[in-house]
Formats: C-alpha cells, structure tokens, sequence
C-alpha cells in the first residue's frame, strides 16, 4: 500500500525558460505579465512601427502633396472678342464671340457706370444692349463659376449721318 502522504519530491534546479513574445500573437504569450515580456513586447511594437514608418509617411504625405496641387494657379480666363454698334436711341449693341460656352458676359460703361450681363451661347457668342455714347469706353469680360476673366475695352464709335 502506499503512504499516505506520499513522499516529497526532490527539489531539482533547472533552467528557467527565456521569455520571448510569439512575433504571430503578441499578446497570446501574455499570461503572466513578467517583466521581459512586457520588453519583448515594447520591442515587436518599435519593429512593427519601423517596418512600416515609410507607408504611414507615405500615406499621410499624399494627401497634402494633392492638396498644394489644388492651389496652384490657373490660368485667367481670356476676354471675349467685343464689337459695338454705333449709338441709336442712347443705345448700343455689343456682339461677340469667343466666350466660353455659357460663361456670363459683362458689358460696363465706365462713364455712366451702368452694366448689362448676359449668357454666352454653346458657340460663345453673346449680344448687349447698354446704354452708351458715341467716344464712352465699355468694358467687356466674362465669368465663369468663380473666377473671372481679364477685360478687353471697347470704345464706341461715331454715330454716322444720315
């Protein structure tokens, strides 16, 4: 029969294991929060973190480098191509071509410091009437959205006689 309690067994020193995080789960080799794990575990994240450091600089750069491209400048909008009429009944008629299909036309007498806007066709053509004299300077540019483009003067001609 066996004793009871059974003997004690032999106390036998042996190696204690080196502490080392699994590199596929990390954090499955956790049990037990010893020191050297928490190390080895700090240590895999730097690694990890190094690894990858040029993706996230790489990912987070794009963005920015998209955004300077949207300020660049553009180019202005070139004038339309105006031609006034001579005045009749204190009236004069703008035509033109040459404005971006649907931008709106500006017509702007710089003496009497009245304007006329209009719609530019599928072609780009648009026609004014403003109220202007015979010598009065007019102002003639188009618009498009927000931006606007550069002005082009025209200057009324002489009322021929009859």
């Amino acid at each position: 029969m066996h004793a009871w309690p059974p003997p004690p067994v032999p106390f036998v020193p042996h190696r204690q294991p080196r502490w080392r995080a699994d590199p596929r789960h990390p954090l499955k080799s956790l049990n037990n929060y010893s020191y050297p794990k928490v190390v080895e575990l700090l240590l895999y994240c730097m690694r990890m973190t190094r690894r990858h450091l040029f993706a996230i600089l790489v990912l987070s750069v794009a963005p920015l480098s998209a955004l300077a491209g949207c300020t660049s400048p553009t180019l202005p909008l070139p004038p339309p191509n105006a031609l006034s009429s001579a005045p009749e009944d204190g009236f004069v008629t703008l035509t033109g071509n040459g404005a971006i299909a649907g931008a709106v036309v500006i017509g702007f007498n710089e003496n009497t410091g009245q304007g006329r806007l209009t719609t530019a066709s599928d072609a780009g053509e648009f026609t004014l009437r403003i109220m202007a004299s015979s010598g009065d300077s007019l102002l003639v540019w188009q618009r498009t959205g927000a931006q606007s483009g550069e002005q082009t003067q025209v200057i009324v001609p002489e009322a021929s006689s009859p």
